[in-house]
């Protein structure tokens, strides 16, 4: 209420100057004058306005009836309508001849200005609870399953497992005011072409970031939270709140491409924006997996990779499945291999690994490789058991020095590469 006499008293202090300073009356549905030009008649009660109220039509008070309107001066009351509901009244000061079309104007004029305040705190509102709605499914609080529900019910949103979690973030280490208008910009163009689905994709601003629940859902997957939640059960075993739950996430029965194809589109549309970075998660198949889908994007993130990050590439899910054993206890040994490679020198360490990194990426392939270098194959080769020699790892099979190399590749990448 205090923000719509906010609003009010600026729209009448605004407007008192185009219709030659006239006295401009905002009465709510009380009869209540909640905003004027005058502001010391401010929570005064309008007698004219109540009769307006009363009866749905406008009421002009003339200097000699103005015995029978306490509250009020002469001039025009008219009721404010939005969507065929009284919401209020508007009056304006001077005689019938002076002010009648004018009033008429300006109540079209403040319908419009509450009907443009109502879809602003409306829209409001939704990112509010789409927002909650977003914390309670990638925080993942058991507690929270009958409140997602509520969440869903009220912004229409039906839930259509799997999903991917996708991340977006700037680039440099803060967001700015620009990446997040321009972000904004793009979600809503996503939307617009048909990529975003407001009725069952789930996205907003998170720590800096932007997370999208993107609803991966096929003719195969449809379903599947209710049958991953309750064992073997089938879905008519349920009980009666379960089988609503189950009606709530993912029914719907889609193309079996259609979620690959929003995650192309949708990276492709990321890519036109520079600065921009994307983890987009492995596939969460129930509402408990969206939780850990959501530390997958948030560990890729600190790992610094790529423009695109997609776990359910094998090569990035390797990486990501190398990092994990670097951070639980596999660091002491990657060190050590570090510590030994950093004795040629940083340029001369950083050289092989970059010889040892595009090798990998040609499948292992001298040939290839060597081209994408422009050097001589035999260089690369040298490089390259160059590198096996310090690790101490020349005479093992070639699947071991590959694994010891990839790891110590992302160590690399994830402490000294800038």
């Amino acid at each position: 209420m205090k923000e719509i006499a906010t609003m009010a008293q600026d729209f009448v202090e605004a407007t008192s100057a185009l219709v030659g300073h006239r006295t401009i009356n905002i009465m709510d549905t009380n009869a209540i004058i909640i905003a004027s030009t005058e502001k010391n008649r401010i929570g005064t009660f309008h007698q004219g306005a109540a009769e307006v109220l009363a009866t749905g039509k406008p009421v002009l008070v003339r200097k000699e009836n103005l015995a029978a309107y306490p509250g009020a001066r002469e001039g025009y009351n008219m009721p404010i309508y939005l969507e065929d509901e009284m919401i209020g009244v508007v009056g304006m000061f001077g005689d019938e001849a002076e002010v009648r079309d004018t009033a008429n104007l300006l109540c079209v004029y403040v319908s419009q200005q509450f009907a443009q305040f109502q879809t602003v705190q409306k829209q409001k509102m939704e990112s509010e609870i789409g927002t909650q709605l977003l914390r309670s499914l990638i925080l993942g609080d058991e507690t929270q399953r009958e409140k997602v529900q509520q969440l869903c019910d009220f912004l229409d949103v039906h839930l259509a497992f799997p999903y991917r979690v996708i991340l977006i973030y700037p680039e440099t280490a803060e967001s700015t005011d620009e990446y997040v208008e321009s972000l904004s910009h793009t979600v809503q163009s996503l939307v617009w072409k048909g990529i975003l689905d407001r009725q069952r994709d789930v996205f907003g601003f998170y720590k800096q970031s932007y997370v999208i629940l993107l609803s991966d859902a096929s003719e195969k997957s449809g379903g599947e939270w209710l049958t991953h939640e309750h064992g073997d059960r089938d879905a008519s075993e349920a009980t009666p709140h379960e089988g609503d739950i189950g009606r709530r996430f993912g029914r719907e029965q889609l193309d079996e491409r259609n979620g690959q194809n929003r995650i192309e589109k949708l990276i492709a549309e990321i890519r036109s924006h520079p600065g921009w970075r994307t983890v987009i998660s492995g596939i969460c198949k129930t509402m408990n997996e969206i939780p850990e889908g959501m530390r997958e994007v948030m560990i890729m993130k600190e790992m610094k990779g790529g423009e695109i990050q997609n776990l359910e590439e094998h090569s990035c899910r390797m990486r990501y499945l190398l990092g994990r054993f670097i951070s639980y206890g596999g660091d002491r040994a990657v060190r050590e291999m570090a510590e030994r490679l950093l004795q040629e020198g940083e340029k001369q360490a950083e050289l092989l690994l970059c010889t040892a990194e595009c090798y990998y990426e040609e499948n292992g392939s001298a040939t290839r490789a060597s081209e994408r270098l422009h050097l001589h194959k035999n260089s690369l080769l040298y490089r390259m058991k160059r590198l096996y020699q310090l690790l101490g790892i020349e005479k093992d099979t070639a699947f071991v020095r590959e694994f010891y190399v990839r790891l110590l590749l992302e160590y690399w990448n994830q402490n000294f590469k800038t």
